[in-house]
């Protein structure tokens, strides 16, 4: 298998740990990486359902488990690779124009997606063969 967009990566987040639990924070990479939030929100699902099959033309996201364990499977032009995401302060960033397969593997999964874009219907490419048309071009 072919090299992914190098932009595609696990990333690690700030966890303090404790006698009273765990904090892991956003604040150090948000800075460090320029990341402007403009949306949250959490992805829930059944196991072995499969949520997300598109691509962004302009978001890019931080995907984090927060319970449970997910399978990400990301495909740049034609080459695809399969992430693994189950611990809390581990995530995964995906730039735009990466096609994006959910997978939850265990029952009560749930993934954290932040983005630096909005939601706006247009911005998304929900089907694969306008996506492959793009690296035709």
């Amino acid at each position: 298998m072919k090299k992914l967009n190098p932009k595609i990566k696990k990333i690690k987040l700030k966890e303090i740990n404790n006698n009273l639990g765990k904090l892991i924070t956003f604040n150090d990479f948000l800075k460090k990486n320029s990341f402007k939030v403009k949306n949250i929100f959490l992805i829930s699902g059944k196991k072995n359902s499969t949520r997300g099959h598109h691509a962004h033309k302009k978001s890019t996201q931080i995907l984090l488990c927060i319970n449970g364990k997910i399978e990400i499977k990301c495909i740049y032009k034609k080459k695809s690779k399969k992430f693994i995401l189950r611990k809390t302060h581990i995530g995964l960033l995906i730039p735009p124009f990466v096609w994006s397969e959910i997978k939850f593997l265990y029952q009560n999964s749930q993934l954290l997606v932040v983005s630096n874009y909005q939601f706006i219907e247009t911005e998304y490419i929900r089907k694969y063969e306008d996506f492959l048309k793009i690296y035709n071009e």
